[in-house]
């Protein structure tokens, strides 16, 4: 399955683990109680009690059940889209590490950022970016290349035209 199919499946496994998740962490009061409550059905005591008590004894467990259901899933929101990407993100078993300068410097200039004054939001928890660090993005100071990964691993150096096909090689590997 290609990474462009599989993609939607996992997000939508990633939200229904989120979904289940915080159900359950709101629910369990009150399966807790339809646990205590079948516990009892099972042992068969409700029959050893008086007509009255033992409807009184249903209606609490009913009740009690209920009440801490409606109270769990006030406030409960569904998952959205961006708590499933973050999901995958956080297990998806890949080392990450902060941008460098210059990615920074080309993910701003590709929204416009070279063309206005302004100031480089954030996204999520992340905290405002370090203030040396935009000052290196808008003058310019990156640090040099060490190495460069191309998706075709096989250049030609021996001429500027066996160059350029081998740099519009597609990489061998999809993805």
């Amino acid at each position: 399955m290609s990474a462009r199919r599989k993609y939607p499946l996992l997000l939508g496994l990633a939200r229904a683990a989120l979904f289940w998740e915080r159900l359950w962490r709101r629910l369990w009061p009150a399966a807790a109680v339809a646990g205590l409550f079948l516990g009892v059905a099972l042992l068969d005591l409700l029959p050893l009690l008086p007509g009255a008590v033992h409807v009184l004894v249903l209606v609490a467990f009913a009740a009690g059940i209920a009440a801490l259901a409606r109270r769990g899933l006030r406030g409960f929101r569904l998952v959205d889209e961006a708590a499933a990407r973050h999901r995958l993100e956080r297990d998806s078993g890949l080392r990450h590490r902060p941008l460098t300068a210059a990615e920074l410097a080309q993910t701003a200039g590709r929204a416009g950022r070279h063309m206005n004054d302004g100031t480089f939001g954030t996204t999520g928890a992340h905290g405002p970016l370090d203030p040396d660090l935009v000052a290196r993005i808008e003058n310019h100071h990156f640090e040099p290349l060490k190495f460069l990964c191309w998706r075709n691993p096989d250049l030609d150096f021996s001429s500027l035209e066996a160059l350029t096909p081998s740099l519009a090689a597609p990489p061998r590997t999809p993805g």
